[in-house]
């Protein structure tokens, strides 16, 4: 009987093995192929947004927003009374230029760049591996050829000698190459790419700013620069290119410089290369010039919910290069403080909060700065209301 029963599963198991399926393709759900996806514009643009959304990490404290700040003559945050702002020596070695590889900033800087880089490099894989062909497809791939070639230009502007990786599939360690040979390459990709982009963003694009001002914005700078950075002086293509600026369709000068900067700067005319900013639809990298900066009695000015936090602020030397006629110097926040209502903020009973251009000592730690030592930033407009981790709404320009 054992014997029987046996004999039967075996028959059951190979009929079932003689209907089963004999058609083993997975159907995959973790991913999704070039083709299945990328098939129009609208498709291929919600991949590339990711550049743009990497883009607005360009203002992190702790990245490329304080590389171009602290890292040059604009800005100081001094260690203050009360023991603010020292943290481990960071903004003293930025500040100094005493470069290491576990200074924060430096590293945030150097990701900013190099995650975009290969953001770019991905996009482009997928790009080439996809069949599928619409009429823009050209000028996507020089839009974001021209988004690499920025990540490039500040990669060599901030660290000189870099790697050039441009294909995804290689996983194998680049070698590093010269500052010049980066300035080439930056060159060659602007160059071979500019004539397919659009000269400006429309309003349906607001905000996809690799155009052809902003590619001949980046040669200006290049060619500004290319002495120190190429080894052979360049003006008169910098003068070249600064016109091809200037004589772009669509671009025109604000008859106030600071509407380029309010709280809803986005219809600027003259505003070339703008990153978006928004308080509720761009959480995570947010813009905060106004916690960075302002002492926390600011708020009563400005009409701030968001703890501020008394940190940057500009350099003696630098505020005393403006002319007295040059209207850019209300960019700073200056002299004794008042409320909305004119009321005296007071540091003390005999002490009112005063941004004055001195700065008594920028990292003395038995004898700090002051509290209210160095003039503030004050060109983008901090609207009221504004919140705890909350970004302001004003877009990057």
């Amino acid at each position: 009987m054992k014997k029987i029963i046996i004999r039967y599963c075996l028959l059951l198991v190979c009929a079932a093995g003689a209907f089963s399926c004999t058609k083993l393709d997975e159907e995959v759900y973790s991913s999704i192929p070039a083709d299945g996806f990328f098939r129009d514009e609208a498709e291929v643009m919600t991949n590339v947004g990711r550049i743009y959304a990497q883009l607005r990490k360009i203002t992190n404290r702790f990245g490329a927003g304080s590389l171009d700040l602290v890292g040059t003559d604009e800005c100081i945050i001094p260690f203050r009374e009360t023991n603010l702002w020292y943290d481990n020596g960071l903004w003293i070695a930025l500040h100094r230029h005493e470069f290491n590889p576990n200074l924060q900033v430096m590293n945030g800087g150097y990701s900013f760049c190099f995650d975009g880089i290969s953001m770019c490099n991905q996009i482009l894989f997928q790009l080439e591996q996809s069949s599928v062909d619409f009429p823009s497809k050209p000028k996507i791939f020089a839009e974001v050829k021209m988004a690499r070639a920025f990540f490039y230009y500040r990669a060599m502007d901030w660290f000189g000698n870099v790697p050039i990786s441009t294909d995804f599939k290689d996983v194998t360690l680049p070698s590093q190459s010269t500052r010049a040979q980066v300035w080439d390459f930056v060159v060659k990709e602007i160059t071979e790419n500019i004539g397919l982009l659009d000269d400006a963003p429309t309003t349906n694009n607001y905000g996809r700013t690799c155009t052809k001002a902003m590619a001949n914005m980046m040669l200006s700078k290049l060619y500004l620069n290319a002495e120190k950075w190429k080894g052979t002086a360049k003006w008169d293509e910098a003068i070249a290119a600064s016109d091809a600026v200037i004589n772009t369709p669509g671009y025109s000068l604000s008859a106030d410089y600071f509407t380029n900067f309010s709280a809803n700067n986005s219809s600027s005319k003259e505003n070339i290369f703008v990153v978006p900013y928004d308080k509720t639809k761009t959480p995570g990298n947010i813009l905060q010039i106004h916690c960075w900066t302002l002492h926390t009695l600011s708020q009563q000015t400005f009409g701030l919910i968001a703890f501020t936090w008394d940190g940057y602020a500009t350099l003696e030397s630098f505020y005393n290069s403006y002319e007295a006629s040059d209207k850019r110097i209300k960019s700073w926040l200056v002299g004794p403080q008042v409320s909305a209502s004119g009321a005296p903020l007071m540091l003390s009973a005999t002490r009112q909060l005063n941004y004055r251009p001195q700065i008594k000592a920028l990292y003395n730690t038995t004898n700090p700065a002051l509290l209210d030592d160095g003039v503030r930033f004050k060109k983008y407009e901090y609207e009221a209301g504004l919140k705890d981790n909350e970004s302001m709404s004003n877009d990057d320009a």
